[in-house]
């Protein structure tokens, strides 16, 4: 993709503890946002531009570098502990102005949507774990409930999305076509996904 090919959208930086969070924001305010959290292996905000520009159609869509990739900058303290890492989605979401949204968290971060959710259920409209294992320590049954549910492909909710609304529908289709991205084809033919609308 080339930088006259990128999706319309706007960019920005905030302080996060000893941290600064580099930020993408996609669509207009409507529908439930979705906050995107990118996986820990080469992953960044850069790789799920198409999938955030698909999924804003009706709604604002935000992915950011979480610290020490991409653009964010690294933990002088050199802190990457899941308390930190909910700080600067939190700090995300803060800084956006969203009362209630969705996290979506890919691979490693579906750990870090569950812990959101556990930590801001009054916050959480709904949770995404895209490609994720692995439940969060100190979340209770909630946590372990939200790792048992979020086991299901995604293919097997595709049935049951048409009652949930277009958007839905066209979100899950977006994450199931991340085939490729400007740094070349991922593999995200096995999505795990969990909507609880």
């Amino acid at each position: 993709m080339q930088s006259t090919d990128l999706p319309l959208h706007e960019t920005g930086t905030l302080s996060s503890g000893d941290v600064t969070i580099f930020y993408r924001v996609f669509g207009k305010p409507g529908r439930a946002p979705v906050l995107i959290m990118h996986g820990a292996n080469y992953f960044d905000s850069w790789d799920w531009m198409e999938v955030a520009d698909g999924i804003a159609t009706d709604r604002e869509v935000c992915c950011y570098d979480k610290r020490g990739f991409g653009n964010s900058t690294w933990s002088e303290s050199k802190d990457y502990s899941l308390d930190a890492h909910v700080q600067d989605a939190m700090a995300v979401v803060g800084k956006l102005g969203w009362q209630k949204f969705i996290p979506m968290g890919h691979s490693a971060s579906g750990r870090l949507s569950i812990a959101i959710a556990a930590n801001f259920p009054d916050r959480v409209a709904a949770l995404i774990a895209a490609s994720s294992v692995g439940g969060v320590e100190g979340a209770g049954q909630l946590g372990t409930f939200l790792w048992l549910v979020g086991v299901f492909v995604v293919s097997t909710l595709w049935a049951q999305v048409p009652q949930q609304g277009q958007g839905s529908r066209r979100a899950i289709q977006s994450v199931r076509s991340c085939t490729k991205s400007a740094r070349g084809p991922k593999n995200c033919s096995v999505l795990h996904a969990v909507w609880l609308l």
